[in-house]
């Protein structure tokens, strides 16, 4: 609850511009880009409750729905 309060929508745009950054050093056939973000979030926002453990972890589906997307990364990247 405390973290709440000084959370605000600045973070959320934060983490999009630090992603954004991140892709842009993708070229996909040597640096690969893995987004989270995209994984866990509607639209970027706050973590979907389904995947929440609190209000900064992820639970065990969080985790899950990681390893199954990152999983399909590495998948691709080894038949490269």
């Amino acid at each position: 609850l405390p973290r709440r309060l000084i959370w605000n929508s600045a973070v959320g745009e934060a983490i999009n511009t630090a992603n954004r950054a991140l892709r842009s050093y993708s070229d996909d056939e040597v640096i690969f880009y893995f987004n989270a973000n995209d994984i866990l979030t509607d639209k970027g926002s706050a973590v979907r409750p389904e995947y929440q453990e609190d209000f900064l972890h992820i639970n065990a589906e969080g985790y899950k729905a990681l390893s199954l997307s990152l999983q399909e990364l590495v998948n691709k990247v080894i038949k490269l």
